[in-house]
């Protein structure tokens, strides 16, 4: 989860699948409005144990996760709501993985 107008803050979206050979990435975040915003996710090569909104904590294996920084204007006062995450790895030409997730954007 994020607040509005909040950034500095890293999000990270697993997706249990090796992406370590991976030639492309993208990232799109689509507001509760239907604005999309693409981000240049960072593939993590170590484990990350993060702190999930229940406040317990998984860890998420290496080549398997992406991590972004929420930047300075990313979630603005008109944003609160369910935003969609769609992750696109691209392996060569010929395979693609690709997965959505949703995540809480609070006050």
């Amino acid at each position: 989860m994020a607040n509005q107008n909040e950034f500095g803050q890293t999000l990270y979206f697993n997706v249990n699948y090796d992406m370590s050979t991976n030639t492309a990435l993208a990232l799109v975040l689509t507001d509760p409005g239907g604005t999309a915003l693409s981000k240049t996710p960072t593939l993590e090569a170590a484990a990350t144990t993060v702190t999930l909104p229940d406040g317990t904590s998984k860890t998420y294996a290496a080549n398997e996760h992406v991590s972004f920084v929420m930047t300075d204007g990313d979630l603005g006062a008109a944003d609160k709501g369910e935003w969609t995450a769609v992750l696109t790895a691209t392996f060569g030409s010929t395979a693609r993985l690709t997965a959505t997730d949703r995540f809480e954007v609070g006050e």
